[in-house]
Order: C-alpha cells, then structure tokens, then sequence
C-alpha cells in the first residue's frame, strides 16, 4: 500500500492544487437597514425571528415584517417610567420584561402576565411548552407552570430535538428526551442528568440556537462539532451568535471566526450595543443605538467542506457537497477518503472483519470516484490477498452500475463478464442484470448456465447443453418451453435414447405429428414398436386426423401381430390408404385384418375367395354372416316397392353364390378343414349344416359332389329332402284351397256389397267442423270415414301427411305434383285408407298421457 500512497499522493496533490487556487472564499459585509422612523439613539434591543423583526425603544416598540416592511406596527409599551430588562420571541410569541413585570404581545397590546411577576427570568424557550429560566430554577408552562429544576447559578439553557443541555454554575447537566410534552418534560427533569464540569471564571458568554449552544468562560462547552478549539478572542466577545460554519462577536469591532480553522474575518462599526440572529432563515443583525445592520454573509459553505477535507474530515467535507454541482470537488474527497480507508484498513496486510470493511468502504469510494480504472484493477489484481478478488468484485459491480446509467453497452459486457467469473455463485448478480449480459459470452464462461438460460428463454441452447449432455430426461421436461421446429429437429435423438419422450410430445398443443416419422422409423428399424404403436394410438384417440400416421400405424399393427387392435381400428376409422393396407395385410398374411377390410368395402366374394384360399372356414363363415347382417340392413332402409323386389333378387343371387362357393370348398376338402367351426367334418355333416343354414338345397349341392362319391353315401340325406318337398307341397296345396275358398268368399263379398253400396251413407249435421282446422267441414272439398263418421278437409288430410314420417305418401305427393294424372289414385287410396284419429298407431297410443305430469306442478 505504501508504493501506492506515493503515487496517490502526487496525483490528489495535484487535483487539490488546482482546486485549492480556484476555491471561493465566503464574503462578510454589513448593509445598514433603511427604517421609515428615527432611532434618535434610543434603541436598546432588537430581535428578528421568522422574518419578524422587534425594535424596542424607550418608550415605544415597532414590530415589523420583513416579508412586506412597509407594513410597521409601532407599540407603546406597557410602562413608559419603567427599567427595560429584556424581551423574547419566537416570531409569534413576543415577552416583555420591565423591571419584575412581564407582559405579552397580544392582537398587537401588551397584556400582563401576573403569573410571571416577581420572576428574575434570564432565558424562554419556546416548544411544545415554555422552558423559562431564572437565575436559579427552571419552570415548565402549558396550561400551567410548574418548577423542575432548582440549582444555584444559571448561565443557559438549550434544547434541541433529542436533548436538553442546562449549565448550572459552571457545569453542563445533558438529558436526553423523546417527546417534548409537558408530562413528558417534567419526568425527564426528574431523571438524574449528565454531568460535565468546566474551569469556572468571573465572565461567562452564552449563546444558543434550535440545534446547538456554545458556552464560553475560562474555556468553552458545545455540542457544534465543527468547533475544535476557541483563542483569547473569542474569549474576550463582549456578545456572541451562531452562524452553520461561524462564530460572529464583538468587542470594539465585529469579528467573525471559521469554526473549524479559526480563520478570521473583521468588519468595523462603531458603538455596537448588540448582535441578534435568526437562525430559522439565517439572518444576523448588528445594531447600535441609532443605527441596524444586516450581516450580509455570501457563499459561507464555499470553502467549509476544503477545510474539513485538510483536516481528513472527509465525511463532514462530503455533507457539505451534498448540493453542489461542482463534482471535482466531490471527487477529490472521494478518492482521498477510499485511499484513506484502504490504508486504515490495512490493505494488503490485515484480515480481520472490521480491516475488511474498511478496505470494501475505501474501494466503494474508489469506485464513485474519477480515479482511473485500469490503475485501480491493477492495484487489486496485483495484491494476492485472498480478500483483494471481493475488493475486485465490488469494486466492478459499482463501475457496472454506473455503466448501466450511462447505457455504454461494451463496458457493460466486458465488466459484467468478468464479474461473473469472479464471483463464486453469480446467481443474484445474473437474476439482477441477466438482460444486460451477453449470452455468448455468459455461455463461454459459466460452468452451469442452464440458469442464465432459463432466465433468458433461451431455451435452444438449455437443449443442446442437455443433448450434449445426454441428459435426456431432462431434455423432455423443457420441450414444451421450445418452438415446434426445434421439438421436431430433437425427435430423433430424443426418441432413440429417452422414447418416455413420446409422453411428453402429446402434451404439447398444436405439434405437426406427421414430422416425427422420421424419427418413428429409425427407432422401429433398431427397437420394439410396441412404444411406437402406444404413443400412435393415443394420437388417435386425441382425434388428430392424419392419413400418413394411420397408414403406419396400421402398418405396425400387421407387422406386429396385433390383430384385434387393427380391426377395432379399422371399424371405426376409415382415413387410412385401404389399398395399401390391404395389400400389406395380405403381403404379411394377416388375412383376418385383410377380409375385414374386404367386407368393409361390401367386397364378400372378394372376401370368401380370399379365406377360402388360405383354407380359413371360419373367416368364411364370418363373411357369410357379415353378408346377412348387411342385407338386413339393406332391407331396413327406405325403398320404393319396385326398388325392394330388385334388391331382394340380387341379394338372393349373390347369397346363393356365396354358398354356392363356399360349399364346394367344404365338399372339395372333406376332412382337410381344420378350423371349421362344426364337429362332424363328414360329407353328411357338411351337407346337414349347409341344408340347415344357407337357401341352398340338395338339388344345388348335386353339381358341386365329384364323381368318385357314391348316392348310397348320403342316400338318407336324400330321402329326407325328398320327405321335406313332399311335406312343402302338401302343404302348398292345403294354403291354395283356403286361397280359392278365401277368393271365392271375397267375389261374393263383392257383390252384396256392391249391391249395398247406395244404403252407406253419412249423416253431417249443421255447423260440423273439420276435425283438425275446426272450420265449417262443408265449407271445401271434404272426406267422410263411414266407419267413425270423422269428417275432414282434403287438403287439411294432406298437410298433416306431409308432415308425417310416411316417405311412402312423401315420395307419391311429390310425383303427384309434378304429373296430378298419373299418381291420383295412389294417392287417394292412401288418403282414405285410415281415418286419423282412429288409425291403429292411434289406438295403441291410447295408455299414453296427453300432457306430462311435470304440467300438473302447482
């Protein structure tokens, strides 16, 4: 530290002399106050406080404001004969004292105050409560007065915030207080004080403000820690005042001493009888018996902070600063203060926690300061002190700070950088300025900079360090932090060393599934596809439709043998490249998923051809059965009469062939099918379960027999389908005679009732509505159902059909419209078939209610 002291040295030596030759010096004058009145050498007292001057004179007292001085109140005191001894004010409060009587300024007349009367009162200081001292107590007045203190000789009271300071006979009694309320005075009064004693002397001066007091006689008491010592002088004032950084007295002439260097200023005036300040606005005010005067004081503080700084004050050199835009002045305390930190701190040598301190307040000062930087890392770098990488650290930490305010980007980088690799754990100075950084760099230098990432968002880089890392778990758990294209680049890695990743992959929203395939085929080439078909199975279940992934999906199922999955699949989903899963299918011999596909497309021949081929009875009976199924549904669907016959033709022809074919493979492999569903694999058992469950008969099954098989074989078979066309005729001719005897009945049916027909009538009584309109049934063209007598309008009759479920009526109507010649009848006939209120689906909905129980609710 010392070759640095020299080097510091030589350059404060030369900042401080070129201050010190421009340094401001305060200037002192006197301005004699110009009054509208004469003194006539008759003033004895003058006091000025909150801009309120008083002017006591012998007979009269003039109170002036000096905020609008033309505004002059002139008193007459109270007693014209009287001794004038002394008067105090607060600037509101205004005390008189003539010989032992008081009297206060009120509405601008002295009004006695009796409680005072007979007091020698020396000193009132106005707070909360009067403190009043005498020359041998002290009082304490609010509502009341009341005696706290009772001492010999005394010189001067002064309060400030926080203390009370009373000199009693050459001694200072301190007492410390809180609350300056009247109980609250009077308990602290009653606590044992302070005590500090002074060489006593004949002479005394006193002297105090709101903050500070100066007591001077054989040597001096204050609490102004500006004023280190006091000279003869001083000592011989014959008054003293207070000034922030001066002692202001006279004797012959005014003399005005720095409190700190006693350096002294002169002013001359004749005859002075008194000096008087008001310290709220700092004024100071010089009078004689005919003339005031105002010290005029100019740039007092100008040179106050020099003198402290020569005395290694640094801290009171740096309060007086605190307002002045001059900063070389600041810096030059500053940089005197760190280096003198430093050094008490012992620098390069001491330890210990209090020496630390020291050293980091030194370097704090450094850093504030215009000292070069280079000269001060070099100083730091060049101690090999553990504790010198912490002064290093602070010291770049607050360079930093002022950086950022100056927003100079590059030494921002570069100091942030180096902080960073000094520091042990980064972590708080990154949090606080991660925007700042410079990622590359922070990348270089950081052992674990997943933190610094996170912090950013860069949450590309958090992936490669983990994939570089082989830290794939942790990989997954940030991919829904990325964009989709970096998921989409990672897939395959991610999934050939971490395939859980899958999971993670679902539950990112709005992912182009179809871009990890790529990845799916590498993984199914090297592994197991089952966690491949897991995690496209739920993509599906999503509801995420896509072509290519079903296709492989459905791809993976035939490889793999998971037939059930694939048939359940296929039954619900048909986005998917039939042909060629059909083809793969049969390619990889899955020929149940393949004949399923097959009957999806209604392709049964297809379909038995395919299972027969394999010899696979039993997918031959399913396709069988698929079939039925399929035509009852064709049956179910609404068709024209015509329409009906001509699929029940063709669904007969196909049936028939299907059989057809698969019987002659059961015939042609007799005892060869394995699988089929049935014991007996006989030619008798063969044809006893196609007889039993197709609409093929013997006759059909004759062609398909080869010829080496002999009648005798299946004779009974024979018999018994002969025994069965003759059952099936006999009972054919019974069903043919009750036709002829029902047709028979039915002509003459017809004839009685053509005979009877002009004796049905209808009887419609006057005013008869239609049953559904309720208007007048004659008023248009109408229809009578005899058997009920329920009359209705035609058109009414229509409407209601048109809007019933009849598709039959629906489609006729329509034609109808387009062609009325053609369709008429038909129409009619459905028209007049069934009157509408007493049809059957009426009747058999008679149980029902015809409001809901919930209407009946109260």
């Amino acid at each position: 530290m010392n070759g640095t002291s020299i080097y510091t040295n030589h350059s404060l030596d030369h900042q401080q002399s070129s201050i010190c030759d421009n340094l401001q010096q305060p200037i002192f004058k006197l301005e004699e106050v110009q009054l509208q009145f004469q003194l006539n050498n008759k003033l004895k007292k003058l006091l000025v406080f909150k801009n309120i001057m008083f002017i006591i004179m012998e007979s009269i007292c003039y109170r002036i404001d000096l905020d609008n001085p033309s505004q002059v109140n002139k008193l007459n005191l109270p007693i014209s004969n009287g001794n004038y001894i002394n008067c105090w004010t607060n600037g509101d409060i205004f005390i008189l004292r003539i010989d032992l009587q008081y009297f206060q300024l009120i509405d601008f007349k002295f009004k006695p105050l009796p409680k005072f009367k007979g007091m020698d009162i020396i000193q009132i200081l106005f707070n909360t409560c009067w403190i009043i001292a005498t020359k041998d107590t002290i009082y304490i007045q609010d509502m009341k007065i009341k005696q706290v203190f009772k001492g010999n000789n005394i010189q001067g009271i002064s309060m400030n915030k926080v203390q009370i300071n009373l000199i009693v006979n050459f001694e200072l009694y301190t007492w410390d207080y809180f609350d300056s309320t009247f109980d609250e005075l009077v308990n602290v009064f009653k606590t044992q004080p302070l005590i500090k004693s002074i060489k006593p002397s004949e002479n005394f001066l006193f002297t105090t403000t709101d903050q500070i007091f100066l007591y001077i006689s054989d040597g001096f008491l204050t609490n102004d820690d500006q004023i280190q010592s006091i000279n003869d002088e001083i000592e011989s004032f014959r008054q003293v005042i207070l000034s922030p950084h001066h002692i202001i007295g006279y004797s012959t002439s005014i003399s005005i001493f720095n409190k700190i260097n006693l350096n002294k200023s002169k002013l001359s005036l004749d005859n002075i009888i008194g000096i008087t300040t008001d310290y709220i606005n700092k004024t100071y005010w010089i009078y004689t018996k005919n003339s005031i005067h105002e010290l005029i004081i100019e740039n007092e503080s100008a040179s106050i902070w020099y003198d402290y700084y020569k005395m290694g004050n640094y801290v009171d050199a740096l309060k007086c600063l605190e307002d002045t835009e001059d900063y070389s002045k600041r810096d030059l305390v500053l940089t005197k203060q760190g280096y003198d930190y430093l050094q008490k701190g012992g620098f390069g040598v001491a330890l210990d926690n209090e020496s630390i301190d020291l050293q980091l307040k030194g370097i704090r000062n450094l850093a504030n300061s215009s000292e070069p930087f280079e000269k001060i890392c070099l100083m730091l770098l060049q101690d090999t002190m553990i504790v010198s990488d912490k002064l290093l650290i602070e010291y770049l930490t607050i360079k930093f700070e002022h950086y950022k305010k100056e927003k100079n980007k590059i030494k921002i980088i570069v100091l942030s950088s180096w902080i960073v690799e000094l520091m042990e754990d980064p972590k708080s100075f990154i949090k606080a300025n991660y925007k700042l950084l410079d990622p590359p760099t922070m990348y270089e230098i950081l052992k674990d900079p997943i933190y610094y990432a996170e912090l950013i968002e860069d949450y590309k880089f958090i992936l490669n360090h983990y994939l570089n890392n082989k830290n794939y778990s942790q990989t997954a758990k940030i991919l829904h932090k990325l964009e989709p294209e970096d998921i989409y680049q990672s897939s395959t890695i991610l999934l050939l060393n971490y395939p859980k990743v899958t999971e993670m992959w679902l539950r990112i929203p709005n992912l182009q599934y179809e871009r990890f395939i790529p990845a799916i085929l590498l993984y199914c080439k090297k592994n197991s596809p089952t966690p491949i078909i897991q995690f496209l199975q739920k993509i599906h279940e999503k509801g995420y439709k896509s072509k290519t992934l079903n296709n492989y999906y459905l791809t993976l199922l035939i490889e793999s043998g998971h037939d059930k999955q694939f048939i359940k699949f296929i039954q619900s989903e048909r986005l998917y490249d039939q042909n060629f899963i059909l083809r793969l299918c049969i390619a990889n011999t899955r020929y149940q998923p393949a004949i399923i596909i097959y009957i999806s497309w209604n392709l049964f021949k297809q379909a038995l051809d395919l299972a027969l081929k394999n010899n696979l009875t039993n997918l031959a009976e399913l396709v069988l059965t698929k079939y039925e199924e399929h035509i009852e549904e064709e049956s179910n669907s609404p068709t024209t009469s015509s329409d009906d016959l001509l699929l029940q033709q063709e669904s007969y022809s196909t049936r028939k062939k299907l059989w057809l074919i698969f019987a002659k493979h059961l015939i042609d492999n007799l005892g060869n099918t394995t699988d089929f569903l049935h014991d007996d694999n006989t030619l008798n058992g063969v044809l006893k379960y196609i007889l039993g469950n197709s609409i093929l008969g013997l006759k059909d099954l004759l062609p398909l027999f080869p010829e080496n098989i002999m009648v005798n074989d299946f004779k009974d078979e024979i018999v018994k389908t002969l025994n069965e066309y003759n059952n099936k005729i006999n009972q054919l001719s019974i069903e043919m005679k009750e036709s002829i005897e029902i047709s028979s009945n039915l002509k003459q049916q017809l004839k009685e009732s053509k005979l009877e027909k002009s004796k049905i009538y209808s009887i419609i009584e006057p005013g008869e509505p239609c049953r559904l309109c309720n208007e007048l049934l004659i008023a248009k063209n109408f229809i009578i159902f005899p058997n009920c007598n329920h009359g209705f309008h035609k058109e009414c009759l229509i409407v209601n059909l048109s809007k019933s479920n009849n598709y039959k009526f629906k489609k006729i109507y329509q034609n109808f419209k387009k062609n009325p010649e053609i369709n008429k009848n038909e129409l009619t006939e459905i028209i007049v078939k069934d009157c509408l209120l007493c049809n059957s689906s009426n009747i058999n909905s008679i149980d029902t209610n015809f409001e809901l129980s919930s209407d009946w609710n109260l």
